[in-house]
């Protein structure tokens, strides 16, 4: 139970009062009376009995050499001075079993609310010799329930003394205390807490080392201190008091303290505050007149509100206390001043207002677009505008939000709002104010200023820089109407909720995926090395860990036979601009791996934005040369602007160059070629690269159009007004399934003008940049070379006699590759009259691409063992052509300008016993006179026709068909159609297959019988099993082991007997397995 406390002397208490709901700081002082300091026992152990404290850990008790108990000393072997009563004494306390179990006590719940300047005290002593640093007694304190904290210990000495462990490092270095008497010592608790724990360890390794203690206390002294040692306030609250309170003064008399600035260790200075203390005088003395428990003095603080300072600290400290007081510890508080701006100042901006519609009334028509500066999304609900609340809002990173007073897209003309709010812009200029949901300002634009554009209508005003929007000199009108409108009802010019073509807030892309080359521009020139390191890993380059390998290259331009890819520039050389090979618009590629711990590195995914101002005129690129010695020539470009870039808005084949250029996607590990066509397709994002081809002689320039911008594409296309086009796609997977490689870079397409042969509308196969592939390229030819081909263009009008597509593989590292499927599952507008078939040299098989979707095979054996190992990913490959292998061509696609002459819809075989059984369905037949029917057996390398049906000449009609061949040896049997046309013309089919098994345990059959020399033996087994054969004469005796052995199942085996030496007569051939026995007779002749 806990003793009663003798009365308490007086203490004063200092607290901040709230500057805001739920904010409170506070400081502490106490006081002792000028004549008499003194001290307030909260909590007192005289260790007369166990009723105080609870035995965590070991038990009390004991016998008088190995112990731990309360007593008067009269029952243990050693004796201590100067100890009052009983005490708490031990001895051989420790945990190896031969003594007391080494005993931890605690105290908890201590009652100290209210009170400062604790102090513990007590009596402590030592009796014996040799003590180690084993050797200890500690008292720790946790306040509050907290974490435990070391208070006082004592420990053995360099001397094997028992001393104080001053600096708790488990030796004793202070007051040794084993002199055989008890000695006080007192520690102070810094801080104020409502509840305090105390627990006492002890642990005694032998008889000879013991201790004593005593008088345990917690004491409240009179002294000063602050109750918290900091807090925050805001300058936007104006001010906030310190509230300074005295308790339990012993008198009624004058108490006084002076509160100090310490502008020496502040960021605040004095200039920050306003109206006296701290502004004028940097202390002040806080006096309480007739001081009664419970009195308060206010302390106002003033803030002058600069909002441009960022987080500043001011300190104060506690000084010259009334006569006879203390300072305890806790004397020092830190203030946290924040300046008055939202924790979203910058974030969001005011980037088009739109005062004074023309098509719509105002009412209805004016709106507000805001822009998130960001990389991640930003809620405005309980935002407000012009003082009108925002309701359900959030804006995407780097995005933007369009508030409009009708969200009625059939009133406003046509925009697309996020929220309908009730502001109203004036056409003689105002100030708009946005402001977040604790009131406080994030921005403000004043477009009554002199330097905005004076207010147009029926056109929106568009903020055009990347910061400081409330300068007019940033602001522009707006020229023209940009897409993103609900409703093209409006003839007003605009952009809302998009990026207008007169604005150049930052840009930026997402850099997604894994490690891998990214083929990238950017929208402005002056971007090197340097800058591109501040963003992710650079290497190889001067500056940048010159001695590593490149991760960062340039094109210099021109054919691969005679350049190669370069990266010899400096840190500072322009990558983009006019220090790029082609002069402007440059493009460049840049490894970015996955696990770069550098300083400035991001890994993807990560946001890539670099500084500078982008372009918004035309860019024109240098002269760029054309081919040489029958090769193309090409050059690494790349988007120039903020916005996407529209690819029609590029004279490609105006100018010499191909109409396709080809971006590398590292997300698929392949180049992508980019069409110029009446669709959205051939639109080229912000930051992206692309290689251009040129494959005529001389040299041009090429103009990036300014009106070849876009957010969205201000003119629709549609899907109806492009080519023909079948995009193919090559995926390699290993045994388990997973993807090895892809290729996405074969495209067959027929846009206007194009001719059977090479024409602008057709494209060069690149060696990808991953050091393992697996590619497909047309194979076509120019200038008489063979030319691998990535886009194949043909005309939209077939010729009568159709076109045969050559189609090669190019390999790399692919010995992980299990099996390469080829798709064409993206049609887009080719006509229902073409016929188009691929046929598979390999395997002599013809796949019909209306009724399939893939097609999978494998690499022959000889084939996957010559194709070279993989590359190392960051050696470039050389040339950048795709090269072409000297053997053919595996693949043909024939494109028709008829449809097949028979639509095959189904094509099945089972198997009945050991026969065969055929079926297939045609939806429609064009003069067809028939169907071989081509089989190929388990041991034939070839196709050979085993039989024909009649076919029905022409017909809509569905027609079904059924074939049943003779018995078939065990074993897999492939079979197809080749359907004869009245021509003579054929059309094979794809293939099918059955497995044809053993009806029974085992079959053997030999010939000749009779034998003269030698007969041959053919056994088949339904399972794998172990066999014996052997030849045996008729009176049982065995004359011949033929084989003896284990059989693979389902095949025939064929075994040889001799029989020149044998007598005439009659034999018996017997197999014997381990699931059947058979028996053949066989004769021996003269």
């Amino acid at each position: 139970m806990m003793p009663a406390c003798p009365p308490r002397p007086c203490a004063v208490s200092v607290s901040m009062a709230a500057w805001t709901a739920g904010l409170l700081v506070g400081l502490l002082l106490i006081f002792v009376p000028r004549d008499a300091p003194g001290q307030t026992t909260i909590f007192d152990e005289p260790f007369d009995d166990e009723g105080q404290f609870t035995v965590t850990r070991g038990a009390t008790g004991g016998g008088s050499s190995s112990y731990f108990k309360i007593t008067d000393g009269s029952d243990i072997d050693e004796s201590y001075n100067g100890t009052t009563g009983k005490f708490l004494a031990g001895s051989d306390t420790d945990d190896d079993g031969d003594g007391i179990p080494a005993p931890q006590i605690t105290w908890t719940g201590i009652d100290v609310s209210g009170e400062g300047g604790l102090q513990f005290t007590g009596r402590f002593g030592g009796d014996g010799s040799g003590y180690e640093d084993s050797d200890f007694v500690r008292v720790e304190y946790r306040i509050d329930g907290g974490a435990w904290q070391d208070l006082i210990a004592f420990r053995g000495d360099a001397n094997d003394n028992l001393a104080e462990d001053t600096d708790f490092n488990g030796i004793g270095d202070g007051a040794t205390i084993d002199d055989g008497s008890v000695s006080s010592f007192s520690k102070d608790i810094g801080g104020l807490a409502d509840s305090l724990g105390l627990r006492l360890t002890v642990e005694m390794t032998a008889q000879a080392e013991s201790f004593a203690l005593e008088d345990f206390k917690i004491e409240s002294t009179t002294a000063v201190q602050f109750t918290a040692d900091s807090g925050a306030v805001s300058e936007e609250e104006g001010s906030t008091s310190l509230t300074i309170q005295i308790s339990e003064p012993s008198s009624s008399g004058d108490e006084e303290v002076t509160l100090e600035f310490d502008d020496n260790n502040s960021d605040a200075t004095q200039s920050d505050f306003t109206n006296g203390f701290p502004a004028t005088s940097t202390s002040t003395t806080v006096t309480f007149s007739s001081a009664s428990d419970g009195d308060t003095e206010a302390v106002t603080l003033d803030f002058a509100n600069d909002a441009d300072e960022g987080i500043e600290e001011a300190r104060f400290n506690l000084k010259n206390p009334s006569s006879g007081l203390e300072l305890h510890p806790s004397t020092q508080f830190d203030l946290t001043i924040e300046d008055a701006v939202s924790d979203h100042d910058g974030d969001v901006l005011i980037s088009e207002l739109m005062p004074d519609p023309d098509a719509v009334n105002d009412s209805d028509g004016e709106y507000v677009e805001l822009y998130n500066t960001t990389g991640s999304s930003i809620s405005i609900d309980g935002w407000d505008i012009e003082g009108n609340t925002i309701s359900g809002v959030t804006i995407p990173a780097r995005g933007f939000a369009v508030l409009c007073r009708n969200s009625d897209a059939s009133a406003n003309g046509g925009i697309d709002c996020d929220n309908e709010v009730s502001f109203t812009l004036t056409n003689s200029g105002e100030e708009v104010p946005l402001e977040d949901d604790e009131g406080t300002q994030v921005d403000v634009v004043d477009y009554s200023d002199s330097s905005f554009p004076s207010v147009p209508t029926g056109a929106s005003l568009v903020f055009a820089g990347t910061s400081q929007n409330d300068d007019g000199n940033n602001w522009v009108v707006a020229s023209r109407r940009e897409r993103g409108f609900a409703q093209d009802q409006s003839g007003d010019d605009g952009s809302p909720g998009r990026n207008g073509t007169g604005q150049t807030l930052q840009p930026t892309t997402e850099i997604t995926g894994g490690a891998g080359w990214r083929m990238l521009s950017a929208p402005m020139s002056g971007v090197n090395a340097d800058t591109l390191a501040q963003v992710s890993l650079v290497q190889g380059v001067d500056g940048h860990f010159p001695n590593a390998a490149a991760n960062l290259y340039q094109w210099p331009g021109g054919t691969d036979g005679n350049v190669d890819w370069d990266a010899s520039f400096s840190a500072t050389d322009d990558l983009t601009g006019s220090g790029a090979p082609s002069g402007a618009a440059g493009g460049f590629i840049w490894y970015l791996y996955d696990a770069a711990e550098t300083e400035f590195t991001d890994t993807p995914p990560f946001t890539l934005s670099v500084p500078g101002v982008p372009r918004t005129g035309d860019v024109t690129t240098d002269q760029l040369s054309g081919e040489s010695s029958g090769n193309s020539a090409f050059h690494l470009l790349g988007n120039p602007y903020a916005q996407s870039f529209d690819l029609s808005a590029l004279n490609l084949s105006g100018r010499g160059f191909q109409t396709t250029v080809q971006i590398w996607d590292p997300s698929a590990g392949s180049y992508e070629g980019i069409m110029q066509s009446s669709t959205s397709e051939d639109v080229i994002g912000p930051y992206q690269g692309f290689f251009v081809e040129r494959a005529t002689g001389g040299s041009a320039t090429l103009t990036f159009s300014a009106s070849g911008r876009r957010a969205d594409p201000i003119d629709l296309k549609t899907v109806e007004d492009a080519p023909p086009r079948i995009d193919f796609r090559l995926v390699g997977r290993d045994e388990e399934g997973s993807v090895i490689t892809r290729d996405e870079a074969l495209v067959l397409h027929a846009p206007d003008g194009a001719t059977p042969g090479w024409d602008p509308h057709d494209a060069t196969k690149l060696t990808p940049l991953s050091g393992r592939y697996a590619t497909a390229a047309f194979r076509g030819s120019l200038n008489g070379e063979t030319r691998l081909q990535s886009v194949m263009s043909v005309p939209a009008t077939l010729p009568d006699e159709g076109i045969d597509l050559p189609v090669s593989l190019q390999l790399q590292g692919t010995e992980l590759i299990g099996t390469l499927r080829l798709s064409w599952s993206r049609w887009t507008n080719v006509p229902d009259g073409w016929g188009l078939a691929l046929h598979d040299a390999v395997t002599d098989s013809t796949i019909n691409l209306r009724t399939h979707s893939s097609y999978a095979f494998t690499l022959p054996a000889s084939k996957a063992q010559s194709v070279p190992g993989p590359r190392s990913p960051m050696e470039m490959p050389d040339p950048i052509r795709a090269k072409a292998q000297s053997d053919s061509a595996r693949f043909t696609l024939t494109v028709q300008p008829n449809p097949l002459p028979v639509e095959l819809s189904g094509f099945d075989a089972t198997v009945a016993d050991e026969t065969a059984r055929l079926t297939w369905t045609t939806a429609s037949e064009t003069n067809n006179v028939g169907f071989h029917v081509e089989h190929r057996g388990p041991d034939a390398d070839q196709f050979a026709s085993t039989g024909f049906v009649e076919g029905h000449g022409t017909t809509d009609a569905p027609q079904q068909y059924r074939y049943r061949t003779d018995p078939l040896d065990p074993g897999r049997h492939v079979f197809r159609l080749r359907q004869v046309d009245l021509d003579g013309s054929a059309t094979r089919s794809d293939t099918v297959a059955v497995r044809v098994r053993l009806a029974e345990a085992a079959t053997m059959q030999a010939a000749p019988n009779p034998v003269r020399t030698q007969a041959t033996v053919s056994l088949r087994v339904r399972t794998e099993q172990e066999v014996e054969v052997a030849l045996y004469d008729v009176l049982g005796r065995q004359v011949r082991t033929v084989r003896e052995g284990p059989l693979a199942p389902n095949r025939a085996h064929t075994l040889r007997v001799k029989a020149g030496d044998l007598s005439s007569g009659l034999y018996l051939l017997r197999a014997d397995g381990e699931h059947f026995q058979r028996t053949r007779r066989i004769t021996v002749v003269r």
